[in-house]
């Protein structure tokens, strides 16, 4: 089975580099890329939900003909949830299982500070605030001047997403919160109101990159969420 993965904003596909020998032999990690960062480093960024949808679901196709698991972190969690959307509208398979951490539900930004199009410094004040960003890079103003561009286009398009109420989608989920980041377990519990199957709530050890930590952890609720199909 294929484990789909979403990286958070600033990130590329090599965020989810543990998950490599995390996951067991039978789970087939997938990880989605989009443009600007990593492997697709020298194409132009996109800075809307729309075109990024867009961009997720055409890598996504060859894989949604068969069970699958679907995994977002942060801003892969609103882009899991929008990407389920374009999936159902295109007539193919959602997913079994989704597992969505470090975010609160689509519904829950309509009042978010906007620091996209702000001067560098209150850009990068902004960006710390948040709690989404590892310690050395905001230490490293080279590693810095290299990710801004790719921090504002993906905050760009988070803090212009407008939330359109749909139907709840008829997937199981677990969403998760690492102890010690800014959003809490209970600030997460408005997911309830987009899925229709069971949706379950977990605190982990951890701030905000907690998904990476406790990869192995991790892991194993998708392998028992696979295991679960079997039954």
């Amino acid at each position: 089975m294929h484990v789909i993965f979403l990286h958070h904003a600033g990130g590329d596909k090599y965020s989810w580099r543990r998950y490599t020998d995390a996951l067991p032999q039978d789970l087939h990690p997938v990880f989605l890329e989009i443009p600007g960062r990593g492997d697709r480093f020298s194409e132009p960024l996109l800075n809307d939900m729309d075109s990024i949808v867009s961009d997720l679901f055409q890598q996504v196709k060859p894989f949604l003909h068969e069970p699958y698991l679907l995994v977002g972190k942060s801003m892969g969690a609103l882009k899991g949830y929008l990407l389920m959307h374009a999936i159902q509208e295109a007539g193919y398979l959602l997913p079994i299982h989704v597992l969505f951490g470090s975010r609160k539900c689509p519904a829950s930004y309509g009042n978010h500070v906007k620091i996209a199009h702000e001067n560098s410094t209150v850009f990068w004040k902004g960006i710390e605030a948040y709690g989404g960003c590892p310690p050395a890079l905001l230490q490293h103003e080279e590693l810095k001047e290299l990710y801004e561009p790719i921090l504002r286009a993906d905050f760009q398009a988070l803090e212009n997403y407008i939330h359109v109420p749909k139907k709840p989608l008829s997937v199981n989920a677990t969403i998760m919160t690492g102890k010690e980041d800014a959003i809490t377990l209970e600030s997460t519990k408005g997911w309830t109101d987009h899925f229709s199957g069971q949706v379950d709530f977990i605190e982990m050890p951890g701030g905000h990159f907690f998904m990476h930590e406790q990869a192995y952890s991790i892991s194993k609720m998708m392998a028992d969420a696979a295991n679960a199909l079997k039954v």
